[in-house]
């Protein structure tokens, strides 16, 4: 399974000319997108709508008013990938029961695999989770 999930299968990186190639902030960002593939091109206002905003309107409004100044801060390349693991069909089973039954632990070393977990878990668990923890500490004190 290992060499199948690291293969370019499941994931591939891409890159648009309508799509910022750089930026000065280096964290990860992860969100979904259940459109066409053909139509990912031209949604990268639908996908990252926080990113969109702060790289396009602000910088333009300062431009227009003349406020616009020298950015000193390090510039990085961006990179995009799509995961299309997560858009399998859920008909004979789910993707994480199956990943719970695996055996195989260098499979959770893939990064295909890392990204699912990091969304799964940013979008349903943490905020469950953390809620959980803050009442057990109240209930604890």
């Amino acid at each position: 399974m290992y060499d199948l999930l690291e293969s370019k299968l499941f994931s591939y990186e891409f890159d648009f000319d309508e799509w910022p190639g750089t930026n000065t902030d280096t964290s990860r960002v992860l969100s979904t997108y259940n459109d066409s593939i053909f139509k990912l091109r031209f949604k990268y206002g639908q996908i990252f709508p926080k990113q969109f905003e702060n790289d396009n309107f602000v910088e333009d409004i300062k431009e227009m008013k003349g406020e616009a100044k020298e950015n000193e801060e390090r510039v990085f390349k961006i990179s995009y990938h799509v995961n299309l693991l997560t858009s399998m069909s859920n008909e004979d089973g789910y993707i994480m029961e199956e990943l719970a039954k695996c055996e195989e632990l260098s499979v959770f070393h893939t990064q295909l695999i890392i990204d699912l977990i990091d969304y799964k878990w940013e979008t349903y668990s943490a905020k469950s989770h953390y809620l959980g923890c803050l009442i057990h500490w109240i209930n604890i004190f």
